[in-house]
């Protein structure tokens, strides 16, 4: 465990240097005002349910929630809040995102007046906020959908000082007095930048704002502390610490591993600074390596380094690899994958393709490359049915891989394919690989109950191969869920892992395997109920 830990905050540390050489030097007054956020994690802290958690929020009359701008996972975190808050409750959502002198384009945009385009033009978007637009969109969805009213409480100004950052406290909490002194009914939830939310930052200027407002009356959520995490990942329990109470009404979510977190601040800093020198893609390679070689220690693994290339969805080469040796379904195959942003591995030409630049995608294709080399895997999977559970299998340890980069990382349970399927109800697309992926897993479930009898099974029919690699995905998803923690269980050790690893895809005898991985699976205990249990 404690290589484990150690080589995790490597990584950690790493990424942080990178981060730092691409945004300079911090100054004395940013210092400053980071060091008072960091002031929030010294304290003792405490695990707490998510019922305790949501009932706090329920209860208190701000709710300042942090956000990470470049980690979409933040906003998701938001989201999730949002929707797990009663709906009857009033409420008036404030955002650091848009100027409050933006306001009228807001609401022009929640009740329809505009369009999308229109909104982000008017606001200049790109121009005056610059994160990623669909990170945000969801938060704004969910605000009309529940009719709730959003404002802008921010005033943005080409300095970057921590006087400026203070004069922001300043603007952002005398917005959100005024809206509670026209609103007294309505619960006011914030959704601002981490730092801001220090105690001595923008809950300090609402104190001196709202006549009679006490600390009883604020809750904050912090996202993803750093000093947190590696504390519950030296006691071994981050697959079961979601969130952290600090003191009164603060509160921890812990999302995401701070590797994760900065990995992915670096990936956005890169696309920003590749996009101005007017690049044509970035290099994913050095990203790739960095998690082969992270998951070759994990794993006792051997891994020939600089062994593969790296394409991405900016790179127009990748079609001339692939028409070197590919043709008629094959070729469509992986078009297919390239157009839905799917990543992959191709054994026979030493190619990886990076469908997303992300933190699972990446750590998942690390897996692939490793497993790759592991297995001697010499072809692709993609005749179906044939190559079905081999491709099932391959997910499985793609996930598995990516679970070992990013731990909070979840995947779906038999539940929440039945919810998905149930409330697609007759859209046609994505209803076949949910009822090939449920079809499929109830046949593996009666294989398991009963070992040695032969299963008849009717499956559905399937018209688009492109739904067994959906239906994959999510089969492997839950078997690599499983697999990871019976693996940080100690219930799988690390050498059964590399033999499961080394073990030939292309073997007579690989049916047999896959029968024995479903009972090794199925008498693993279940790491979750459903992804809806999360916050």
């Amino acid at each position: 465990m404690q290589g484990w830990l150690e080589q995790r905050k490597e990584l950690y540390r790493q990424l942080k240097v990178q981060v730092g050489h691409l945004l300079g030097p911090e100054s004395a007054g940013l210092k400053k005002y980071r060091q008072e956020y960091d002031k929030n994690f010294n304290q003792k802290w405490f695990p707490i349910q998510r019922k305790d958690f949501l009932h706090s929020i329920e209860l208190a009359s701000v709710v300042l929630l942090a956000d990470f701008h470049a980690l979409q996972q933040s906003q998701k975190a938001q989201l999730r809040i949002l929707k797990s808050t009663n709906p009857k409750k009033k409420r008036i959502l404030c955002v650091e995102c848009v100027e409050a002198r933006h306001q009228k384009q807001i609401d022009a945009y929640l009740c329809g007046k505009i369009s999308e385009f229109e909104f982000l033009r008017s606001i200049a978007w790109q121009h005056s906020w610059g994160f990623p637009w669909e990170f945000y969109k969801p938060l704004f969805v969910w605000a009309r959908k529940n009719k709730v009213a959003i404002h802008g409480v921010n005033y943005l100004t080409k300095a970057k000082s921590a006087s400026s950052l203070a004069q922001r406290d300043q603007f952002a909490a005398k917005r959100i007095a005024e809206l509670m002194k026209i609103h007294p009914d309505h619960q006011m939830i914030v959704v601002y930048g981490d730092l801001h939310l220090a105690e001595s930052h923008l809950p300090k200027a609402l104190f001196k704002k709202v006549p009679g407002l006490q600390r009883k009356d604020i809750s904050t959520v912090f996202q993803n502390s750093e000093k947190i995490y590696f504390d519950i990942l030296a006691g071994d329990r981050e697959t079961d610490i979601e969130i952290v109470r600090l003191k009164s009404n603060q509160y921890c979510l812990l999302s995401i591993p701070p590797w994760v977190k900065w990995q992915s601040y670096l990936l956005y800093i890169e696309s920003q600074f590749d996009s101005a020198l007017e690049q044509e893609g970035l290099d994913f390679t050095d990203h790739l390596e960095s998690y082969c070689q992270l998951l070759k220690k994990d794993l006792g693994l051997e891994f020939a380094s600089g062994n593969f290339s790296v394409y991405s969805a900016a790179d127009d080469l990748i079609f001339e690899k692939l028409n070197e040796i590919f043709g008629g379904y094959q070729k469509k195959w992986f078009e297919y994958l390239i157009e839905a942003s799917k990543s992959f591995y191709v054994p026979e030409l030493k190619v990886a393709f990076l469908g997303r630049p992300s933190v699972n995608s990446a750590a998942s294709l690390a897996m692939a490359i490793l497993h790759s080399q592991s297995a001697k895997l010499e072809t692709s999977f993609y005749r179906m049915p044939e190559d079905f559970t081999r491709l099932i299998f391959s997910e499985a340890i793609q996930y598995f891989g990516s679970k070992l980069i990013n731990p909070k990382r979840k995947t779906d349970t038999v539940a929440d394919i039945r919810a998905s399927f149930a409330a697609r109800g007759s859209v046609r697309e994505g209803r076949e690989s949910l009822a090939l992926a449920l079809a499929q897993k109830m046949k593996e479930l009666l294989h398991v109950k009963s070992p040695g009898s032969r299963v008849n099974f009717e499956m559905p029919s399937v018209k688009r191969k492109s739904s067994y690699y959906e239906a994959a995905r999510i089969l492997g998803g839950m078997m690599g869920e499983k697999l990871f923690n019976g693996y940080r269980q100690k219930l799988i050790s690390e050498a059964t892992m590399r033999k499961i690893l080394k073990q030939s895809l292309h073997s007579e005898h690989f049916k047999e395997f896959y029968a024995e991985m479903l009972e090794l699976v199925d008498a693993l205990p279940e790491p979750f109920q459903s992804k809806a249990e999360r916050v």
